[in-house]
């Protein structure tokens, strides 16, 4: 059995190359068209409402971190050698550490405070330039002659 039964479109293209030209235009016609482009409208004050959303929502996390993450260090249940360095490996990767489960999830609350503030800035991007534009354009009228 040949390659090309195995790959009818690689049997198409080799056969469009050394086809007369009327054969290759057909076969590029074939190919679909990219989708026209379109303007996108944004709402500077429903970005605002994102921005509001994701705000609010860092704040009810960061009152449940305020409540619980204190909770996550632990003192050792016993003075043995096992029950101390059991317990300091839990806290280290739990609960105090750097790269901790607590720092992470403070961390996240951050990014979601960040990601805020700039949607914010984004939606007042919008507006300055929706509104310099207007400015820009306010003058141009049809004149007759």
């Amino acid at each position: 059995m040949s390659e090309d039964s195995d790959n009818p479109a690689a049997a198409q293209a080799r056969d469009a190359m050394y086809a007369p030209e009327g054969t290759v235009h057909a076969l590029a016609s074939t190919v679909p068209e990219l989708p026209a482009a379109k303007d996108i409208e944004i709402d500077p004050d429903k970005v605002l409402q994102v921005a509001g959303v994701i705000e609010k929502q860092a704040n009810a996390l960061q009152h449940l971190l305020n409540q619980r993450l204190g909770q996550l260090h632990l003192d050792p249940p016993a003075g043995d050698v096992v029950s101390k360095y059991a317990i300091e490996a839990w806290n280290e990767l739990v609960a105090d550490g750097e790269s901790s489960y607590a720092t992470r999830v403070r961390n996240y609350v951050d990014g979601l405070r960040t990601l805020a503030d700039q949607i914010r800035e984004a939606s007042h991007t919008y507006r300055d330039d929706d509104e310099g534009k207007a400015a820009a354009f306010k003058d141009r009228r049809v004149y007759q002659a």
